[in-house]
């Protein structure tokens, strides 16, 4: 009598069995975007407005006036603010004090880390400060421009005024941009130094500052990258 049941028992297990083998999987969400976002040393600036597919990755190369030393705050550096404006990533790679000559001797190892597609050289001031060689100055921001390039980059130049007492952009940074064919802005940085609402110091920005520099910037992103697959 007990074997009446066994073979029916046995085939609601297998059927119960094969049931489960047969789940198919559940699809897996993509992982979101990355959110914009500026960075400096050692400190990171909270998410910003989410960036376009395949948008750009600008490189912020430069000194004090790209690090931000004239705030307290890394999301007011000119870099950070960029990002915002723009919803790109934007890697603030400013650190204070640098000389042309260190700022060489730094690019080619910055550039293989992040591999940017757009650079915005910012150099100069402190050469200018500690008096040193024009000459030198000038074959260093050349051949910074020579490193970029030929990793693809577009560069953007933007000139740095000599600390006098008459704020005047030195005609070395029009010579460069002329000879090396890059995008090129010789005023923005001599009007805001003009201008002490928008300091913070002798050759520090605001806030106020930095986001001058950096809407000048994007309005050169957006006009010097017409017709790029971003």
């Amino acid at each position: 009598m007990t074997y009446r049941f066994i073979l029916p028992l046995c085939i609601v297990i297998a059927i119960n069995a094969s049931g489960c083998v047969n789940k198919s999987p559940q699809p897996q969400l993509p992982n979101p975007a990355p959110a914009a976002q500026a960075t400096r040393p050692a400190e990171l600036s909270p998410a910003v407005k989410e960036p376009q597919a395949a948008s750009p990755v600008i490189l912020a190369f430069g000194d004090g006036l790209t690090y931000g030393a004239g705030v307290k705050d890394p999301n007011d550096s000119y870099p950070s603010q960029l990002a915002k404006m723009t919803g790109y990533k934007v890697i603030n790679a400013g650190i204070r004090w640098e000389t042309t000559s260190k700022g060489l001797a730094r690019l080619p190892a910055v550039l293989d880390e992040h591999k940017p597609d757009i650079i915005v050289l910012c150099q100069g001031g402190n050469d200018f400060l500690k008096g040193l060689s024009q000459q030198e100055t000038i074959e260093n921001i050349g051949r910074m421009i020579e490193i970029a390039k030929d990793r693809g980059c577009t560069v953007i130049l933007i000139g740095v005024p000599k600390p006098t007492f008459k704020v005047k952009m030195p005609q070395l940074y029009q010579d460069i941009a002329d000879k090396y064919g890059v995008i090129y802005d010789g005023q923005i940085l001599a009007d805001i130094m003009s201008d002490k609402s928008l300091k913070s110091g002798l050759i520090s920005l605001n806030q106020q500052g930095n986001k001058k520099l950096a809407e000048r910037i994007a309005e050169m992103i957006r006009q010097g990258t017409k017709g790029q697959k971003y």
